[in-house]
């Protein structure tokens, strides 16, 4: 079942919230040999789109995919990255804005900034208000 869509406000909230609760250290997984993000990584850290997976829906074959933009319509669920889509859009998220959170905390861009930062920079860029208990 569908929730109601929630304003990219309440999304950057809720991953706020959860980035906060992990003193801002990003989800990685070092298994493979190599430091990857992750959507379930190390000492239970999730990155920002993992933070709105609910863990009763969460797979660990999503890992190593990013974040589809498409619509339901759209989905094909052989694919982990649709099936990501497919939960979040399910969960209410506007797929192009748990994009935008996702670079972030892949580090996509500014990789000479904290993740904290990073997510000054993305809340200032879509007009956000920091969360009051920041």
């Amino acid at each position: 079942m569908t929730k109601p869509v929630k304003t990219i406000q309440e999304t950057f909230n809720l991953v706020w919230a959860g980035l906060a609760a992990q003193n801002w250290q990003p989800s990685m997984d070092k298994s493979q040999g190599a430091e990857a993000c992750a959507y379930r990584g190390e000492e239970g850290r999730k990155c920002a789109a993992g933070i709105l997976i609910p863990d009763d829906r969460y797979s660990s074959e999503f890992e190593g995919y990013t974040v589809s933009i498409c619509n339901l319509s759209e989905i094909d669920e052989e694919d982990p990255s649709d099936r990501i889509a497919k939960i979040l859009l399910e969960e209410g998220h506007q797929l192009d804005f748990v994009s935008a959170c996702q670079s972030a905390h892949d580090n996509d861009e500014g990789a000479d900034r904290s993740l904290y930062d990073r997510f000054i920079s993305l809340a200032s860029h879509y007009g956000l208000t920091i969360p009051a208990d920041a």
